[in-house]
């Protein structure tokens, strides 16, 4: 049922798409690969793994899951993504998009892998939870070249505004967070912002595809 509401959603043409919740990965991660070459140029596939199950393998896998499976992305929920994690992810040149607990988690990683594009989830802070962490999170892309944000989940719009006012766009990535928040408002935040056309391109869309 999801995968056909993403399929007929004509709000999105192409959208990110990795698991979520397992206790290993790679039978997920070969699904989402799947599901992006069954209906190629609608999703883009991220990998995700376990630190702790996966231990010691994620090298062996992730370099398949993306050098011939064609996923494009890694996925993070670690309170800390581990040196495992983070050498092979610097090695295949790809995105992490990355949900820490806290933006100076984000930075600490950030420094030590200049190399890797991290992109910030949420704004820093899902549902606008600690709008603080929305103001470190603005401060950490200003500062550093390989940290960019994402919008998805944003309640309190105006910090979406401020990031915005004060980043280039090329630092801005639109996220929608389907399927639990509606897509045509998440698209709607940045619409009512009235940016011009190249910006405005370049948050829904072309950010993500030049990562």
């Amino acid at each position: 049922a999801l995968l056909e509401e993403l399929l007929t959603d004509k709000a999105i043409d192409q959208c990110v798409i990795f698991p979520i919740s397992n206790t290993t990965y790679e039978q997920a991660n070969i699904a989402i690969a799947e599901t992006c070459r069954r209906y190629p140029g609608k999703f883009i596939g991220f990998a995700k793994h376990d630190a702790v199950t996966e231990r010691f393998r994620i090298l062996q896998m992730l370099v398949r899951e993306v050098r011939e499976l064609g996923l494009r992305g890694y996925k993070s929920h670690a309170p800390q993504p581990t040196k495992e994690v983070l050498d092979v992810v610097a090695e295949l040149k790809i995105p992490m998009l990355y949900h820490p607990r806290q933006v100076a988690d984000l930075v600490v990683i950030a420094r030590a892998y200049p190399q890797i594009d991290f992109i910030l989830a949420h704004l820093g802070s899902p549902q606008s939870r600690n709008p603080q962490e929305h103001l470190n999170a603005i401060d950490a892309a200003k500062h550093h070249d390989n940290v960019h944000i994402e919008t998805s989940y944003v309640l309190e719009t105006r910090y979406i505004e401020r990031a915005v006012r004060e980043l280039p766009a090329e630092k801005i990535l639109f996220g929608s967070d389907g399927p639990d928040t509606n897509n045509a408002l998440e698209i709607f935040k940045i619409r009512m912002l009235k940016l011009p056309k190249a910006r405005e391109e370049l948050i829904l869309g072309g950010n993500m595809k030049r990562l």
